[in-house]
């Protein structure tokens, strides 16, 4: 037995884990406790879910490279800069950011592969910063966020499905790299300049050598 395993909320029931471990199946992250709980810990085996109507430093979670499921951030009030994500490389599911009324900007460094990423409905959000991903096996989804300004996708690569960046009142740039997606959905952008929102149509044309 472990004497010193905390009790981590998790999406399908609550799982006993050491406080350094790593929970094996999903984790829903609603208070301080759970988010401390992890500290340490470099893969979760299932999706991670960060859901709080409260402020909680999620700290506990920079250890964090790997997760096999999805991780959601959000609905959330009280989470500010999502800054603490960032030695996280591989996301097995979707990396879905939705509904977070104050986070004001979003930092995933390191972040190089994930099964879908989807940036929805942020209130507050100015900045959703991708500079290392590279790979998006399922789509890639930026819509109905009304403070959103700018996207960081340098080196993207490669989305397997349909790349869509829709209705984002603000938007004004997005750093795009030789990216290339099955398919592309560009509309209700009005502040997205000619030469970005061409390049996003650019990216479902036939590249060369394809």
């Amino acid at each position: 037995m472990l004497a010193a395993a905390m009790c981590v909320s998790c999406a399908s029931g609550a799982r006993p884990v050491a406080r350094a471990g790593c929970p094996r199946g999903d984790v829903l992250v609603s208070g301080q406790a759970h988010a401390e709980a992890l500290r340490g810990c470099t893969r979760i085996d299932g999706d991670l879910t960060v859901r709080t109507g409260a402020a909680i430093d999620l700290d506990g979670l920079a250890a964090l490279e790997d997760v096999t499921g999805s991780v959601v951030i959000g609905p959330s009030i009280g989470l500010d800069t999502l800054d603490d994500f960032g030695r996280l490389r591989a996301v097995g599911g979707t990396l879905r950011l939705v509904a977070n009324g104050d986070i004001t900007a979003a930092f995933f460094p390191a972040l190089e592969r994930a099964g879908a990423v989807a940036v929805d409905s942020n209130l507050a959000m100015t900045q959703a910063m991708f500079p290392a991903l590279r790979e998006v096996a399922g789509g890639l989804t930026v819509r109905d966020n009304g403070a959103l300004e700018l996207v960081d996708l340098t080196r993207l690569a490669r989305v397997g499905a349909t790349l869509a960046v829709e209705n984002n009142r603000i938007l004004a740039d997005i750093w795009l790299g030789a990216a290339r997606a099955d398919a592309v959905q560009v509309a209700g952008n009005p502040a997205l300049d000619s030469e970005t929102h061409g390049r996003l149509l650019a990216t479902a044309a036939p590249h060369p050598g394809s």
